[in-house]
């Protein structure tokens, strides 16, 4: 099995059988199951989902969850352990959206899971796109072990106008099974660093248009690890993974050592100070500072071949729960030139929502890529 491809404003995304490129998150009207979509993101910590309602023109937030999991249902790298369990908590989270839609949205890790690259062609040339893209993924794997996805961008430039993402096919077919145990339509399967693309770029749209030409490099701060995208005009320049998180500061402070994950999870939930664990918690937070720059360092280090003077990071954006509990902005502000802006970001309040509390001030940290699986299922 192969997917074939396409591509958009907003990026090039893969998915069980076909990538899309569309130029708008508007659309002709919705009714019933199609003005709804659901993403769905689970990883070693827990499961969120975020359902969105497309309202004449207008992208709404219709309602929100997370679950915690315990631990060894979901290893760190995105690989499914316990299916039977992974499956429960996939149920109980479906019945707040399941009688909404049939756009269902999950995510495949990168750094495990999928190869993604960019390579030149010429639509003029008597290649053959299809067997250009083909001939490449197998170079990475057997072709009988992934399935591929490829996409070409319009436009005059046969300059890296070819994104291709390549997959184990077994992570795939796992994700697959999990939806067909819980009876749910899985309609895209997206790699992580693509939502993440999405939903910020979404937030530029209506926020901050003047970003879009900008590098920007997102940081989202997780439980057990940090994942790095940096981007430009939806188009995906270099992901990377670091191996710190919340759970990193948690360690240094005794009290938080015999709580379970359930509590751990609802106090970071609240409007949580550490500032009183400084002595124990400033050295991880400086770690994760250094670590942020030289993920920004190993990118501008490309071959000039691939970044340009208008490929310099000029932001540095926040976001995932850490973000909330490291509290670095003022700390990586310091760090960095001062021509490079660092905010704290949560894409997921640009749209309009009918659910708002300030409860949602602080859930809305972990729903980034969940938004951004959302998001796709409109496109």
């Amino acid at each position: 099995m192969t997917t074939k491809a396409l591509s958009s404003s907003i990026s090039a995304v893969l998915r069980k059988q076909w990538i899309r490129f569309k130029h708008s998150m508007t659309g002709p009207t919705t009714r019933g199951y199609e003005s709804h979509s659901v993403g769905v993101l689970f990883d070693s910590s827990c499961i969120s989902y975020v359902m969105l309602e497309m309202i004449g023109r207008e992208v709404v937030l219709n309602s929100y969850k997370t679950l915690v999991l315990d631990k060894n249902i979901v290893n760190h790298a995105g690989k499914i352990i316990d299916m039977d369990k992974l499956a429960y908590g996939f149920i109980d989270l479906s019945s707040s959206f399941i009688h909404n839609t049939n756009r269902i949205v999950t995510s495949l890790p990168t750094q495990s899971m999928i190869t993604m690259e960019y390579f030149d062609f010429d639509p003029k040339s008597q290649n053959d796109l299809e067997e250009e893209a083909e001939f490449r993924a197998k170079k990475m794997n057997q072709l009988d072990d992934i399935l591929f996805d490829y996409s070409l961008k319009n436009g005059d430039s046969v300059k890296n106008n070819v994104f291709l993402a390549v997959t184990k096919k077994d992570e795939v077919e796992a994700r697959q099974y999990l939806a067909e145990l819980c009876d749910l339509n899985l309609k895209y399967l997206d790699p992580w660093p693509v939502a993440c693309i999405n939903a910020f770029s979404y937030w530029i749209n209506q926020e901050i248009p003047e970003l879009e030409k900008e590098v920007i490099s997102i940081f989202d701060i997780g439980y057990s690890s940090t994942n790095v995208v940096l981007a430009k005009t939806g188009r995906l320049l270099y992901t990377d993974k670091i191996n710190m998180g919340i759970e990193n500061l948690l360690q240094e402070i005794p009290e938080y050592h015999e709580l379970s994950r359930e509590k751990v999870f609802s106090l970071l939930h609240q409007d949580i100070d550490l500032s009183s664990y400084a002595d124990y918690i400033d050295g991880v937070r400086n770690r994760l500072v250094q670590e942020i720059k030289r993920s920004i360092r190993l990118f501008d280090a490309q071959s000039t071949t691939e970044i340009s003077e208008q490929d310099e990071v000029t932001h540095i954006l926040l976001t995932g729960l850490g973000a909330k509990v490291f509290d670095i902005k003022e700390p990586l502000n310091a760090a960095t030139p001062a021509d490079m802006a660092v905010s704290v970001v949560n894409p997921v309040e640009s749209v309009q929502s009918g659910r708002e509390s300030p409860q949602f001030a602080f859930d809305a940290y972990e729903l980034t890529v969940a938004f951004g699986l959302a998001l796709r299922g409109f496109l």
